[in-house]
């Protein structure tokens, strides 16, 4: 009120009054008492209302600092007037204050152009707030009085640029009405970079709702700091059945706590709520948008966003969730945010200081930036710096974007500007990418962030402003936090001096009515600081549990380069002595018992310990992938059963059952549990793609069906790499079993592969499989030497180490042949490829007897009716009938000799090691005194495995 009346003494305040308070008597009478401008807004003018126009607006709008007051503004029946009052205020160009005048007032009931707008209100009637406006005499009014500039700050040296918030229109509207409506999760979702925060932060700040404080996942937050920050906030508001249930002895089983986090948020006392959560994107897959992991963090949030919460629940992410059950999707509300339109770039440009130059250079910046906020800023603080714009759009890279989500040029733009800094500007720069949540001024000080070092950041383009007037907060965007050195950044002192701010922080908050959740969030964030600092002993208690930093802490010590196992077990010991059925403590107590190579029981007794207190499918999974690698495939498809036991409606588990039951051959087993895992998630392309991959196993009978479920899972998610490598794979199946138009089947094989390298050009699968292909179709070897060296790079596999012996024997290089082959039969002792790949070896130093049972070795280890062993038959045929023709004797007696090593030794299909190009028949003891001669049926005879006559 104090503004308003400031603004009426100083003549740059309008009123402007709906129909019904012009239809009140007393207010007309103690208007006239006024020398105030005032316009009516619907029926008839009334003295001293005038008309809508922009000269009796001037007062407000034609001068910075005005200030417009609506008084008992109706949507229904001032809507038309208040619609074309949004269109005057748009085309002055100022930005005066705008208040509401009335006892209730809902601005979603205001024109689109209106809501967009800050509205501060003030609960008066009409009558009243007209009463308490001062009155003055008519020389007092000024006539056109200048507003006193402000003098401008030399000291800086350089020009802050303003938080100016650009366009958006339709999607703050969007945003808008959806928190005022009832539904699912809604979901903000875009590129980095692009405005997600902005877009949050513009709207709720004249949105009428209690705003929880906000929560970013991150290292050392997790399932406990949720589930703290849920139980707090819906207590205050009157809901305690999480809160109870949390503070019990006997903790709630994982999947019971995820069911009362939903029931909690979904209370009606919650009503009016909005709670804002940054990067979930983190725990998702960041091509598909599925949880990576399974454990007790995933199974609340995905009740979550499964149900319906009354609390308006926002999700800033760069992935959209995905759950692939039925319906799932289409509870979130989402939120697509693309680039900024060229045409309000301009307001940009202004904010930033640049030169002004026409508007028809906006198009070009549009396409060159494709309207990314992030990189339209960095032009704009370019060409301020510059002085010029056209030399910045003379160099065609500059910024230049190929797409929203590839933004190679801005990552080195931004670098360039990080390593431009003085040692004094970097150490601020890491101090502030401390804070998870935007810091204030004052927080920021704390860090030795004075007015100047702050607002020369902002210029550069490094710290972010939130842009909302008065209680603006600073923070690192994650596009310039991820190019600051580790440990530049996590600096122990300022962590500590940084954690026992947000802890005196807490306190105050705590004296202040309605700020605990506040204080609550201080003292978890102050927590996690200290606890990475290596100041355990300076947390502060929580009324719930809170034991994610611990977590992240022992876990960082087990899984670093140099593991610390001794220090991990004692911090471990000590928790699970205070904490003992804790979920994350349990899974890591299992799984430093196998890092520390315990006995089978101890490390089979603390997995069976994790699942029956705190059962969880990461439990599951955890020790599947233990018996993995110890090659303990039994045990692990039993651990697998006991998981389905457990959590049948998971999709998850049936789908690694059946991959392993595929590593053993139990195909039609893998069929029966890849098609339960179809009902449970009908829109998960993993499902049809193994499905596929099963029907591909089963040979020619099941080709029809694999191409079929492939085809389905392409149709569900056509951008995926490996179903597009397992289609190209089937088609090669189809070509070497064919006896005609295998050329073509392989060119389409191609195809799929340069598709799913296309996407993903790193993909191992696809490299290794695009190098075979090369080779079926008599390419460069050396460029499928390359694709495998990508490859193997990443993943070594016995299948890329047969490719690699194929292609040096393509490339005549054998001595190193022999010793790839046992490598990949060491991993894998039944791939069949490495003795067909053997046999291709013999056949070129001339041995085809070698060749022969070599690739009769191949064929007795390949599945029955698959497309190898076919391929294998056409070969032995030929290998066949060359030894019945005797030309195979003749290439023997004319093969180069190979230099003999004793090195160098080669598997045979009986599983014996011999010298290469060799074969020497053991005659009984009284046969020995000397060697007989060796003839083509001895070496037959000789080669065949044990047992074969």
């Amino acid at each position: 009120m104090n503004r308003v009346e400031t603004a009426i003494r100083e003549g740059r305040c309008v009123l402007a009054f709906g129909q019904q308070a012009l239809a009140n008597p007393e207010v007309i009478g103690e208007l006239r008492r006024r020398t105030v401008p005032a316009v009516h807004l619907g029926g008839k003018a009334v003295n001293p209302a005038g008309p809508l126009t922009e000269d009796n607006l001037r007062a407000a709008l034609g001068k910075p600092g005005g200030v417009l007051v609506l008084i008992e503004p109706d949507g229904a029946s001032d809507g038309r007037a208040l619609s074309q009052l949004g269109d005057l205020i748009k085309a002055a160009g100022t930005n005066p204050k705008i208040f509401v005048a009335a006892r209730a007032f809902n601005p979603f009931m205001m024109p689109m152009n209106m809501r967009l707008l800050k509205l501060e209100a003030l609960k008066f009637r009409a009558k009243d707030f007209v009463a308490a406006l001062p009155i003055l005499e008519r020389s007092d009014v000024p006539v056109d009085a200048p507003v006193p500039k402000k003098r401008k700050r030399s000291d800086l040296g350089f020009k802050a640029p303003r938080a100016q918030f650009v366009g958006r229109d339709d999607e703050c509207g969007l945003l808008s009405s959806q928190i005022a409506e009832a539904g699912g999760p809604l979901v903000i979702a875009g590129p980095q970079g692009i405005g997600k925060r902005w877009l949050i932060e513009h709207v709720l700040q004249s949105a009428e709702v209690n705003r929880w404080p906000d929560f970013t996942f991150g290292h050392g937050t997790g399932a406990d700091a949720l589930l703290a920050r849920i139980a707090s906030c819906t207590k205050e508001a009157g809901v305690d059945t999480l809160h109870s249930a949390l503070k019990r002895k006997d903790r709630p089983s994982p999947a019971e706590t995820a069911r009362l986090a939903a029931e909690a948020l979904a209370d009606p006392a919650l009503t009016g709520q909005v709670w804002v959560i940054h990067g979930i994107d983190q725990l998702l897959d960041r091509r598909r948008g599925h949880f990576n992991a399974a454990g007790r963090l995933e199974m609340v949030l995905t009740a979550i966003l499964q149900s319906q919460p009354t609390v308006r629940l926002i999700l800033s992410t760069t992935v959209v969730p995905q759950l692939y059950t039925e319906g799932a999707t289409a509870n979130l509300r989402i939120i697509e945010l693309g680039g900024l339109k060229g045409s309000v770039l301009h307001e940009l440009f202004d904010a930033h200081h640049a030169p002004e130059f026409p508007r028809e250079r906006f198009g070009p910046i549009a396409e060159r930036t494709l309207g990314h906020p992030l990189a339209a800023r960095f032009l704009a603080l370019s060409a301020a710096e510059e002085g010029s714009i056209d030399e910045l759009l003379e160099q065609t890279r500059f910024l230049k974007l190929e797409q929203l989500d590839r933004r190679d040029a801005l990552t080195r733009h931004i670098k360039r500007r990080i390593d431009a800094l003085s040692t004094d500007q970097r150490q601020h720069l890491t101090r502030s990418a401390l804070f998870r949540e935007p810091a204030t001024t004052d927080d920021l000080k704390e860090l030795g962030l004075d007015r100047k070092a702050r607002l020369f950041l902002v210029a550069q383009g490094l710290l972010e402003q939130t842009p909302v007037d008065g209680n603006r907060r600073y923070y690192v965007h994650p596009m310039v936090s991820k190019h600051l050195d580790f440990r530049e950044v996590y600096d122990f002192d300022c962590m500590q001096e940084l954690g026992r701010h947000f802890h005196a922080k807490s306190r105050t908050h705590e004296k202040n009515d309605g700020e605990f959740t506040l204080g609550f969030a201080c003292v978890q964030e102050g927590n996690r600081l200290l606890v990475e600092s290596r100041r355990e002993r300076s947390v502060l208690r929580l009324p719930y549990d809170d034991l994610d930093p611990f977590v992240h802490s022992i876990s960082g010590m087990m899984r670093r380069k140099k593991a610390r196992l001794d220090i991990a077990r004692a911090r471990l010991n000590g928790l699970l002595k205070l904490h003992a059925s804790h979920p994350e403590l349990l899974l890591l107590n299992a799984e430093l018992r196998h890092a520390e190579k315990a006995d089978f029981e101890h490390v089979a007794g603390a997995f069976n310990e994790a699942q029956r207190q705190a059962p969880t499918p990461d439990v599951y999974l955890v020790e599947t992938d233990v018996h993995i690698r110890s090659r303990a495939r039994g045990k692990a498809a039993r651990a697998m059963e006991l998981a389905i036991k457990a959590f049948p409606d998971n999709g998850r588990l049936y789908r690694r059952l059946a991959g392993i039951y595929l590593d053993q051959n139990k195909t039609d087993e893998a069929i029966v549990l890849l098609k339960s895992a179809m009902t449970l998630e009908p829109l998960m392309p993993d499902t049809y793609g193994m499905l596929g991959e099963a029907y591909t196993s089963q040979g020619v009978e099941g080709w029809t069906n694999a191409i079929q479920a492939i085809d389905e899972a392409l149709a569900i998610d056509g951008e995926n790499p490996r179903n597009l490598v397992r289609k190209a794979a089937l088609l090669r199946d189809k070509a070497i079993a064919a006896e005609e138009g295998q050329a073509e089947l392989l060119a389409e094989a191609d195809e799929a592969v340069k598709a799913a390298l296309e996407i993903d050009k790193g993909h191992p699968s696809a490299q290794e499989l695009a190098a075979t292909l090369i080779l079926d179709q008599g390419g460069d070897p050396e460029q499928a030497q390359w694709f495998l060296n990508q490859a193997l790079k990443r993943r070594e596999t016995a299948s890329g180490l047969v490719q690699r012996a194929r292609a040096l024997v393509r490339l005549g290089t054998l001595e190193n042949v022999e010793q790839i082959i046992a490598k990949a039969l060491k991993r894998e002792p039944s791939n069949h490829a490495a003795f067909a790949v053997q046999s291709e070896m013999w056949e070129r130093q001339g041995q085809i007897f070698h060749a022969f049972e070599s690739i009769k070795g191949a064929k007795e280890r390949s599945p029955k009716d698959s497309a190898a062993r076919a391929s294998y038959e056409i070969h032995m045929k030929r290998l066949g009938a060359l030894i019945e023709s005797g030309a195979a004797t003749e290439m023997m007696k004319a093969a180069t000799p190979i230099e003999e090593s004793t090195e160098s030794t080669v598997v045979d299909s009986s599983g014996e090691r011999r010298d290469p190009g060799t074969t020497t028949i053991r005659r009984p003891k009284v046969e020995r005194a000397e060697e007989a001669p060796v003839t083509p049926e001895d070496q037959v005879n000789a080669s065949k495995p044990s047992g074969e006559e």
